[in-house]
């Protein structure tokens, strides 16, 4: 798991797509909306159901009928409470 120090990680991966994964920070966003402090490549779900996100380039996106055990490459900079379902997610 990377932490908060490890952000150039995190922008490398943006970059290179095509690269194993190197590090995930893993997402709760059952309290309230979670604001990203790294950047990723994507989002790993273990739990199927919805998510919604606001991507790195300000758009809302509602993703329904995600599948569990899947990395969705998505770079996204806020997940949002309302309307998500998906579980166990892992930013990476």
């Amino acid at each position: 798991m990377t932490t908060s120090n490890d952000n150039d990680i995190g922008r490398r991966a943006v970059e290179d797509r095509n690269d194993p994964v190197i590090g995930g920070v893993a997402i709760n966003y059952a309290v309230a909306d979670q604001v990203l402090t790294v950047a990723a490549r994507g989002l790993y779900i273990s739990g199927a159901g919805n998510l919604v996100v606001e991507t790195m380039g300000g758009d809302t996106l509602t993703f329904t009928g995600l599948l569990a055990g899947v990395i969705y490459p998505v770079a996204v900079r806020k997940i949002i409470k309302l309307g998500s379902s998906a579980a166990g997610l892992v930013l990476t």
